[in-house]
C-alpha cells in the first residue's frame, strides 16, 4: 500500500483511509465519536458545556465527500464550514446550560 504509485500518481484509496473525519476540538465532554469510512457517516455526541464559548471544530477532508455533504445538528446549534481549511464549526451560543447535543455528517447524493 503506497500513497504514491510507481507512476507518480497518488493512490486515493490509501489517502482516503488515513483522511478521516474527526472532532479536533469539542466544546464539552465527548460521549460518542464515530466515523464509518465505507458509508462515510460521521456522528458526534457530546455533553455541551455552556461555559465554553468556543465552537466545536470538526475536520472534514474533501476526499471523503467529493460530491458534498449534509450536516444534521441538535436544535439550537448552528454550523458553518470553512472550505479552505476543511473545518466545520458548530456554535453553541444559544445554550446557557449543560446539554447533550448531536452532530451528524452524511454524504450528499
Amino acid at each position: 500500500m503506497f500513497v504514491i504509485c510507481l507512476t507518480g500518481e497518488i493512490n486515493r484509496n490509501v489517502v482516503r483511509a488515513f483522511a478521516r473525519v474527526y472532532a479536533r476540538a469539542i466544546s464539552g465532554l465527548p460521549i460518542v465519536m464515530d466515523f464509518n469510512p465505507h458509508r462515510q457517516h460521521f456522528h458526534l455526541v457530546w455533553q455541551l458545556s455552556a461555559m465554553i464559548r468556543q465552537p466545536t471544530e470538526v475536520f472534514v477532508p474533501k476526499i471523503q465527500y467529493p460530491h458534498g455533504f449534509t450536516v444534521y445538528v441538535s436544535k439550537g446549534l448552528l454550523w458553518t464550514f470553512d472550505s479552505d481549511l476543511s473545518v466545520l464549526y458548530v456554535s453553541n451560543e444559544a445554550f446557557h446550560k449543560t446539554a447533550n447535543v448531536y452532530l451528524g455528517i452524511l454524504p450528499k447524493h
